[in-house]
């Protein structure tokens, strides 16, 4: 039977990772892609669990940037274990924050595998015009090549989750569940009265971001007008707002993305009001779960509603001040609204939903892990079975795998290679049969020979899995087997077989796994493994 995933052979072999979660994030976005790895990294942090952090320097931003300063306090705490790509390191769980990190190969090899990689989309892979903001299937072949296995896709929202439907390249599945951008509430004070000031203080934060303002000037005169009673306060303003809006309403006060704390900016607010251009899709909204939080009422476009639900509420640019008024004359039910829109937001994006939403991929908690290493691991005997080919790659190629397996594994290797005493000298317990051409044996008695020669030396060493390093599996090979099948079968195998060649997978159905190395070129074959790939994993 062929598996169709490595579940049971990372079981078998009792798989242990150097990390249970590695972040691959570009620290430099200023805005919720960063403020969200800070949320999850609390919460791992709270969970006792230490992740391993990849800096990637994507081509996003081309000229020197300054790190988001949460995730540079993180980085510069024990809370992560900074990584360099190219050391070799194993995790449960590889998480891609943000697609566009990965819209170029990088010039070193990435050496970080993973059991799971899972590609956080914090961006729509089109702008509201329908113009492409990155190539999604490119990103997807690079992180295929990089990490040699499939890629799991995860939308932070419903609006990026439509772009989806379609379909995604082969390779790549979507996840059923959005990756929605978490909060520690645990930092929000909410306030549930309005401000109690002389003036209906309205406000909006975002990053400095034209597309993140309404289209035209009189749809934002509608939203935030200018009103004797009204006070209008925008953080977060690109430095062309003013030449589109022009001219500036009095009443409008324009402050620096980075002027003033955001938390203390929502405490002076009344309600918060987020409208943006037609060309813009909002992934996520993370400024309108800060202003949830914090005891804002939110009033939203219409398109915010399958996210947020009855967290917020809902207008055009005609009805937020029908919302505004409604609310300012009943008291109760502006505090009965924030009230209610805190307590569903904080059950919903808190950050306690983190560690359970990556149980599902099998991440074991502190705990779990410390017991885990207290039991001592069994004994493993691992039989590599090498072929008789041209030069010594099959040979050395076994033996590089036997020096990587963990200390508890005992192992052995059988080979019809001449080179045998390689493997002798590295002090490996090996067995040489010669192959049929040394010999001049017929093939038919040969392969009877071989299997009884094999049975022997599995009834001497006891091997829990036999792995067989060869193109071709003999028929004394798989006869040996036969008479063992509690034995684990593993064929590992050339890749690129040429189109017309000898079909690879005549007797795949004798093995439990087979494992093929990944090649540069992998992405022009179309010879008989590219069509016939079930229950094959791809390695580096």
């Amino acid at each position: 039977m062929v598996l169709k995933s490595t579940d049971s052979i990372y079981d078998f072999f009792m798989k242990t990772y150097d990390f249970e979660v590695v972040y691959f994030a570009d620290p430099r976005f200023p805005g919720g892609t960063s403020t969200s790895i800070v949320g999850e990294l609390k919460a791992l942090q709270q969970a006792r669990i230490r992740p391993g952090f990849c800096s990637v320097l994507s081509s996003v931003f081309p000229n020197p940037k300054a790190f988001h300063t949460g995730l540079e306090n993180i980085m510069q705490s024990d809370q992560v274990c900074l990584l360099s790509p190219n050391v070799d390191i194993t995790t449960r769980i590889a998480l891609v924050h943000h697609p566009r990190i990965f819209e170029e190969m990088p010039f070193e090899q990435i050496r970080v595998r993973a059991e799971h990689l899972i590609l956080i989309l914090h961006h729509p892979p089109f702008n509201g015009a329908g113009k492409a903001e990155y190539d999604l299937a490119k990103i997807i072949q690079n992180l295929r090549e990089l990490f040699c296995t499939k890629v799991l896709v995860a939308p932070v929202g419903p609006q990026v989750r439509k772009q989806l439907i379609g379909g995604l390249p082969d390779g790549a599945e979507l996840l059923l569940d959005d990756w929605c951008n978490l909060l520690d509430f645990s930092e929000w004070t909410l306030r549930a009265a309005p401000t109690g000031n002389e003036y209906i203080e309205v406000g909006r934060h975002s990053r400095p971001q034209l597309s993140k303002w309404p289209q035209t000037r009189d749809d934002a005169l509608k939203i935030y007008p200018d009103r004797p009673d009204a006070r209008i306060n925008m953080l977060g303003v690109p430095s062309d707002l003013e030449d589109k809006f022009d001219p500036i309403p009095p009443n409008w006060k324009l402050l620096d993305f980075s002027s003033v704390d955001v938390t203390t900016f929502l405490q002076g607010l009344d309600y918060y009001v987020y409208f943006h251009s037609q060309v813009w899709v909002e992934a996520f909204g993370y400024c309108i779960l800060e202003a949830i939080a914090a005891g804002v009422p939110a009033i939203l476009p219409e398109h915010f509603k399958p996210l947020f639900g009855p967290a917020a509420l809902y207008a055009t640019a005609d009805t937020v001040w029908d919302i505004i008024e409604t609310l300012e004359n009943d008291t109760d039910a502006y505090i009965r609204h924030v009230n209610q829109a805190r307590s569903y937001v904080e059950k919903t994006f808190s950050i306690d939903q983190f560690v359970p939403r990556l149980t599902k991929f099998g991440l074991k908690d502190a705990n779990q892990t410390t017991r885990n290493a207290a039991i001592p691991k069994a004994e493993r005997r691992v039989l590599m079975m090498t072929s008789n080919g041209v030069g010594l790659g099959h040979l050395t190629r076994a033996m590089a795998i036997i020096e990587r397996f963990p200390t508890t594994t005992k192992s052995a290797i059988f080979t019809l290679s001449q080179g045998f005493k390689l493997a002798v000298e590295k002090g490996i317990l090996t067995q040489f049969s010669p192959f049929h051409r040394l010999s001049g044996a017929d093939v038919q008695n040969w392969n009877s020979a071989l299997a009884e020669e094999l049975k022997d030396f599995i009834a001497f060493f006891r091997p829990d899995v036999l792995v067989f390093d060869g193109n071709v599996p003999y028929f004394g090979l798989i006869a040996a087997l036969d008479a063992y099948p509690e034995i684990k079968r593993v064929w590992l195998r050339r890749a690129l077989w040429a189109e017309g060649s000898d079909d690879p997978d005549f007797n795949a159905n004798n093995f439990d796994l087979i494992i093929e190395p990944e090649e540069i070129s992998g992405r022009f074959d179309t010879g008989p493994t590219k069509r016939n790939s079930d229950g094959k994993v791809v390695v580096p």
